[in-house]
């Protein structure tokens, strides 16, 4: 186990530093483990020469418009690199369509004022981001309780209304485009932000970044359990004849660990 603390991790021995994982979708997931992998942020220091700078659109939405590829990012299942030290709710992260199980496709049209089926930036009070990309743009609309991603083709919807069709390449995307449309029905209609809840698939997944940043700055099985669970419940049990607690915690070490080097993939 490394015995240098690194300071770039969320490592802290407090679960509340952890809180801003509440409501991440998985493309979020998928970003916080990644994050953290050395060779990741040696290709981000690589290609940190011309990242785009965001622009406020008149909607309120935040625009990106890359001058080049981004070739080591694409290794990554990265159209581009994002700041390596923001969570995906402060900055954002656009994976390659290819590599995401949950977006939909869409060409757009000119729409008339008095057409009813219609999509615009102004439909979605939550937090919109569009990369401009060639002839295609990709759209991430979040907020606290759902998030969805879209890939848009023809008139640009940072013209305002748009006349949609959205495609299906093959039945077996079926499903998967319908949950996306669900989704982002919902984030149509949402008016009050609410306090986004954490899943038990959620809770694992917490608990295996607070064991992967805690083995990366050195800490013992104990100390990372201890952020985890407290230390008076910890103490209550660490030595007894099960090492049950003992035995989870080497458990999420090592998922934490898969997760980094190229599980996070499983997530998108």
């Amino acid at each position: 186990m490394p015995q240098v603390l690194k300071s770039r991790t969320a490592w802290g021995r407090r679960l509340k530093d952890y809180a801003y994982t509440q409501g991440l979708d998985r493309p979020g997931w998928a970003w916080e483990f990644v994050r953290r992998n050395d060779r990741f942020l040696r290709d981000c220091r690589l290609s940190k020469a011309g990242r785009p700078v965001e622009i406020t659109h008149v909607s309120g939405a935040i625009c990106l418009r890359p001058r080049r590829r981004f070739v080591l990012a694409e290794a990554w299942g990265l159209r581009l690199f994002p700041n390596p030290e923001k969570s995906s709710a402060d900055t954002p992260v656009f994976w390659l369509p290819d590599q995401l199980k949950y977006h939909a496709n869409s060409t757009m049209y000119h729409a008339n004022d008095d057409m009813d089926e219609t999509i615009s930036l102004r439909d979605f009070t939550c937090h919109r981001t569009v990369l401009i990309d060639n002839c295609t743009e990709h759209v991430i609309i979040r907020s606290a309780q759902e998030s969805t991603r879209l890939c848009l083709a023809g008139r640009s919807i940072l013209f305002g209304k748009c006349k949609y069709a959205f495609r299906i390449d093959a039945l077996s995307r079926l499903e998967k485009v319908v949950e996306t449309l669900r989704k982002l029905t919902s984030l149509r209609e949402i008016s009050t932000p609410t306090e986004p809840q954490c899943n038990q698939h959620e809770t694992h997944l917490r608990n295996y970044l607070i064991a992967l940043d805690g083995h990366l700055a050195g800490r013992t099985y104990r100390e990372i359990a201890e952020v985890i669970y407290g230390p008076i419940r910890v103490k209550g049990v660490w030595t007894n004849e099960t090492r049950h607690l003992k035995e989870e915690m080497r458990r999420a070490v090592r998922r934490g660990i898969e997760y980094m080097e190229g599980e996070y993939r499983a997530l998108l």
